[in-house]
């Protein structure tokens, strides 16, 4: 359908295609009645019969077409396809996103300050409306300019924003979970709807802590992991960062939420005195969407959020839960029946954020009880007044659900064989059969590949290196820890003193006792001789990881052959640092660069430019799709051949269609 050329809805050209997310597919599109290039969302075709699905995609559209600011992605048009394909038409941005910004380095104090200080009047705006956003995080933060050249914040995706109304209460009644994880809110992670405005200030809390340190505030390896430091742990401090910046991030990151900002207008006039003339202008703006009182409480804070406070504190006793997203602080609450030792109450919080996770959080009903028992209503404590405590009996026969969302993500880890990839998730739904055998399909593909690349290590004599590697595999899939010792053994092969091999063992054994930065030291040596020595290269980019050196870490990482980023990626990963990230941007510039080429007919440069995409990201699904629809136009049958029994379904599905169906 989204293929260049395509007429959409009799008015929407289709030139190139920008990328797919979960839901959709996005591309750049030229309404030829105004001459004017927009872009384009097409919810996939796979999700159409699924109503819950379409009204959520429908819903952005709604939700952010009720927001006048610049701050939020215009959206024009919602309709159909001739082929009964939900559609969004909205504004093309040119830029970045601020994910991507982070990815090339920390930004500057005053530069994070200001831009969510400008992120706060797009979300003032939709909380002064009673609508939640849920899943803001820096991919959702677009960076583009005004027309005098200054930097501009754009708020994007309201696909699982919540607003007050009945149809969006049963929407709201999924067991799906809706967010992102990372950026997720303990009430969040416990359930859907013990949402409210202050979830957002947790996630605003989130981007100013990454935003100045290239990482999460809680660096976990699974989903299971991450749900129980966030509501267990404190986050990592920010060390030599101005102490005023720390204290507001700080007071965004409080577990309860009454003891965060309680609107953005708070938050943004404190971050306007950290950024400049400007932003302290742009905070009065927010105050103003606010109603002109940054100090205002949640339960005040518009008569949207108050009326649905109030529907909560009046509800009788012996009523059913409200479906609601906001929860003030007259709203049910989690609570042990009997009072118990703030440890005890964290550790119970953790397990049900972790049982909501695995069972798709949403419905109440799934956490903590099973669905024939009542809610036990208690009275309020004295200092609770007005306040009913809902507690619950531990679930009898509940079965955990895992979130569709999460079981298409691991299909498409598998399509592309991201093995790695898909293990970081494994906790998340082994009660889900799908789920459990994709996992399963993984971890032993997974276990062949490592072991043999370990084993290459110790037939080339670097035990160093092979140790470490079978130790990094060991962890990630513990009952394969004998394969990869097996493959491990290893026979040192003599090495002259001083040489870049004997340096580089060197290296790896700093690394192996924890002296990172001696490991890094030693490494860039051998680096100086031979920049292209791969065991220094991989010890290099784990020590700068754990050195929470994030810009040195993606500059080795770059330099990895593909076969050898596996490690030092996952290593990477347990700390935070995300350092594909940059692989990532460049190899979506080189597939944009063959796009643009494609639609030009020059297939020549266009096969040039996809398997430079791929010389980076083998795996890199639009760039096989790139190369597959060149080298198809180019006649090239044997290599086309040779493509297509190497890529997945998916993609080969869609080369297919891009070629006429002559790609067989």
């Amino acid at each position: 359908m989204l293929e260049p050329g395509a007429l959409v809805a009799g008015k929407l050209r289709i030139e190139r295609i920008l990328g797919e997310g979960g839901m959709g597919t996005v591309a750049v599109a030229t309404h030829v009645g105004l001459d004017q290039r927009v872009a384009i969302k097409v919810l996939k075709p796979e999700l159409a019969n699924q109503p819950e699905i379409v009204q959520r995609f429908v819903r952005e559209a709604r939700a952010a077409a009720k927001l006048k600011s610049e701050h939020v992605c215009r959206v024009t048009d919602v309709g159909e396809t001739a082929q009964g394909e939900v559609y969004i038409e909205m504004e093309l941005l040119e830029g970045e996103d601020l994910a991507s910004r982070i990815s090339r380095g920390a930004l500057e104090v005053a530069v994070a300050a200001d831009y969510v200080v400008q992120a706060c009047v797009a979300i003032a705006e939709a909380h002064h409306l009673g609508i939640v956003h849920r899943d803001l995080k820096p991919a959702n933060l677009f960076v583009t300019q005004r027309l005098d050249g200054t930097a501009l914040i754009k708020v994007l995706d309201f696909g699982i924003a919540t607003a007050p109304s009945a149809e969006d209460f049963k929407i709201t009644k999924t067991s799906t979970v809706m967010g992102s994880p990372g950026y997720m809110s303990p009430e969040h992670l416990r359930s859907a709807r013990d949402v409210d405005v202050r979830s957002d200030i947790w996630a605003l809390g989130v981007i100013l802590y990454e935003a100045v340190t290239g990482k999460l505030p809680f660096s976990a390896t699974s989903i299971t992991e991450l749900a129980v430091k966030v509501v267990m742990d404190e986050p990592e401090k920010l060390d030599h960062i101005d102490p005023r910046y720390a204290a507001i991030v700080s007071r965004c990151l409080k577990k309860p939420p009454e003891e965060r900002y309680q609107t953005v207008a708070e938050l943004a006039a404190e971050l306007g005195d950290l950024a400049g003339t400007s932003a302290q202008s742009t905070a009065h703006l927010v105050a103003k969407l606010l109603g002109g009182s940054p100090s205002r409480s949640v339960s005040a804070a518009t008569p949207a959020v108050s009326a649905l406070a109030a529907t909560v504190a009046t509800k009788p006793p012996d009523a059913k839960p409200v479906s609601t997203t906001l929860s003030s602080a007259a709203s049910a609450s989690f609570a042990p029946s009997e009072p118990a030792p703030k440890k005890q109450r964290g550790l119970a919080l953790a397990i049900g954020a972790v049982a909501v996770i695995a069972a798709g959080a949403g419905a109440v009903a799934l956490v903590g009880r099973s669905g024939n028992e009542k809610p036990a209503v208690h009275a309020p404590h004295p200092h609770d007044a007005g306040t009913p405590q809902v507690s619950y009996a531990p679930p009898v026969d509940a079965a955990p659900r895992i979130d569709p969302q999460l079981r298409d993500k691991l299909k498409e880890l598998a399509d592309n064989k991201d093995y790695q990839g898909i293990l970081v998730f494994a906790d998340a739904g082994q009660s889900d059969p799908q789920v459990a055998a994709i996992v399963a399909d993984a971890k032993a593909k997974y276990v062949d590949e490592q072991t043999k690349e370990v084993a290459r290590h110790a037939a080339r004599g670097e035990c160093a290196q092979a140790t470490l590697e079978a130790g990094e595999g060991a962890k990630l899939v513990p009952d394969a820890a004998d394969a990869f010792t097996k493959a491990a053994t290893c026979t040192a092969k003599p090495k002259p003193a001083g040489s870049p091999t004997a340096t580089a063992d060197q290296a790896g054994a700093a690394y192996a006792k924890g002296d990172y930065s001696a490991a890094l030291a030693t490494a860039k040596q051998v680096l100086a001789k031979q920049p292209q020595d791969v065991t220094a290269l991989g010890i290099a980019t784990r020590a700068a990881c754990a050195l929470h050196d994030a810009t040195e870490a993606k500059a080795y990482f770059a330099k990895l052959p593909p076969s050898e980023r596996g490690g030092p990626s996952s290593k990477c990963r347990e700390v935070g640092i995300d350092v594909k990230a940059t692989l990532d941007k460049q190899t979506q510039n080189d597939v944009h660069e063959a796009q643009t080429a494609g639609s030009s007919h020059d297939w020549a440069r266009a096969e040039a430019d996809a398997r430079k995409a791929l010389a980076l990201e083998p795996r890199s699904r639009n760039g096989l799709y790139e190369l597959g629809v060149a080298l198809c136009h180019e006649h090239k049958t044997a290599d086309l051949d040779d493509l297509m029994s190497r890529v997945g379904p998916l993609v080969a599905a869609r080369i297919r269609r891009s070629c006429g169906g002559k790609a067989e």
